[in-house]
């Protein structure tokens, strides 16, 4: 991957799937990231049966809800919060989901739980960031920017959309 070889790295991480299931993890990250999604499931699927580990099965609603299946990603993230309703990274999953869906109310409240669990969570705050600018709230927004910047200094969306905020005014 790290030469550009794309393709010839589906074997290697074919191979380290089949020696250990972390492995398969990344084999499905793979797939998602190269577009194949329903490979990425089927990756995925045989890891969900009985009680869904948090890590499978975001990635398994995230590779649903990409192919328009929210009702099965909702479902996922549904059961992944139900078994432990404190995850940041499901809250932040599920917020995004009720965004795509266009429930922006609810959205701010999972993300807003989700940053309240994950005050240094670059995704969470990122996230956050936008809703609150989509809210109108442009100084809670710039605050949430700020801070994803104090965290990493690199992050250029948030640097855009925090440029994009001053240019606003």
């Amino acid at each position: 991957l790290a030469t550009g070889d794309v393709a010839g790295a589906e074997q290697y991480l074919k191979a380290v799937a089949k020696a250990r299931p972390a492995g398969t993890l990344l084999l499905a990250d793979y797939y998602m990231a190269t577009g194949r999604t329903k490979e990425a499931i089927a990756q995925l699927e045989p890891l969900a049966t009985g009680p869904i580990a948090a890590p499978t099965g975001r990635r398994l609603a995230r590779a649903y809800a990409s192919l328009g299946d929210t009702k099965k990603a909702h479902t996922i993230v549904d059961g992944l919060l139900a078994r432990d309703a404190q995850d940041a990274e499901t809250l932040l999953l599920k917020g995004q989901l009720l965004l795509a869906d266009g429930n922006r109310d609810a959205a701010f409240e999972r993300v807003t739980g989700a940053a309240e669990r994950a005050p240094n969570s670059v995704p969470v705050l990122f996230a956050l960031g936008k809703l609150q600018a989509s809210r109108g709230d442009l100084d809670a927004a710039r605050n949430s920017y700020n801070r994803v910047l104090q965290l990493n200094s690199r992050a250029v969306p948030a640097q855009l959309e925090l440029a994009r905020l001053y240019l606003a005014e």
